[in-house]
């Protein structure tokens, strides 16, 4: 986040920590039992009291407790992206956006097909979000699509707080003025777009846990997107079982922005220098 920052206009990410209450005293339990087998570097995390968690944020519905990450960060991950694309760029990487293409598999590896142009390469890697799930190539992995809902909302009075929440979801703090609220996680849907469901399904999670702020919040804008799953919720690398040279990397799920760096990393290593793929996201593990 820090090495890209210079190539964007704004500052896309704050450290303005995470709050997160528990509902229930189930849920309680698992967070303070998870809590206690985790080791977290100094200050990273630390358990409140229910008293201390509406001390830190009136009117937040909270049971027995919750936790206090101080390190937590909220991010403008279309920024963040916009940002990190820049300086790609500029480290000497190839962008062709919203093209038409076909390719073939020759002695060499892939040719690929754009328009008059013709691209050579010796390993092609597929990375197509959504539409892996409808490619004839890719269809004997179980993948799994999942629609995700956010929500832009604006309160009558600014907000009185500046952390992000995470609670049935997350509510990330944007500005005194607005937050988002998201996900939405629907397995079954007919359209990409935004809709009214997405947003009454927010709303009454929202509810829950500030009825208060729900109450008094107008939805200024929406947006969704489709995330890739798999069976075990790991993502999938490595080669495809009949073509040569030929390589996925998908269904990273709603943790992309965690994973994408050190699967990257991996996958350098196993591309350039045929280092093994943790087994946990090995394509190999659906053969």
């Amino acid at each position: 986040l820090e090495k890209v920052v210079p190539y964007s206009e704004t500052t896309f990410f704050k450290q303005n920590g995470v709050l997160r209450p528990a509902l229930t005293k189930k849920i309680a339990r698992k967070m303070s039992d998870q809590l206690e087998k985790t080791t977290w570097p100094d200050g990273w995390c630390q358990w409140l009291s229910r008293k201390e968690i509406q001390q830190k944020h009136p009117g937040i519905t909270c049971v027995v407790g919750g936790l206090w990450l101080p390190i937590g960060l909220t991010v403008d991950v279309t920024e963040y992206l916009h940002a990190l694309a820049k300086y790609i760029k500029k480290n000497g990487a190839q962008f062709i956006e919203h093209a038409k293409y076909d390719f073939k598999q020759n002695s060499s590896g892939w040719e690929i097909q754009l328009g008059n142009r013709r691209l050579q390469c010796k390993k092609m890697v597929f990375a197509t979000g959504y539409g892996m799930t409808k490619d004839p190539l890719w269809d004997f992995l179980p993948l799994h699509p999942i629609k995700g809902q956010m929500a832009i909302f604006e309160p009558e009075q600014p907000l009185s707080f500046e952390h992000s929440i995470s609670s049935l979801g997350y509510i990330a703090h944007l500005n005194k003025k607005r937050y988002a609220q998201g996900s939405t996680y629907e397995h079954d849907f007919e359209s990409l777009e935004p809709d009214d469901f997405g947003e009454e399904y927010l709303r009454n999670r929202l509810k829950r846990t500030l009825p208060e702020l729900e109450a008094t919040s107008e939805l200024v804008g929406q947006w969704a997107g489709v995330r890739i799953s798999s069976p075990n919720r790991k993502p999938v690398l490595g080669s495809h079982p009949e073509h040569a040279n030929l390589y996925t990397y998908t269904a990273l799920g709603s943790k992309g922005l965690m994973y994408g760096k050190y699967l990257a990393n991996l996958y350098a290593e196993y591309l350039l220098n045929d280092q093994p793929l943790p087994a946990e996201v090995d394509i190999r593990r659906f053969e």
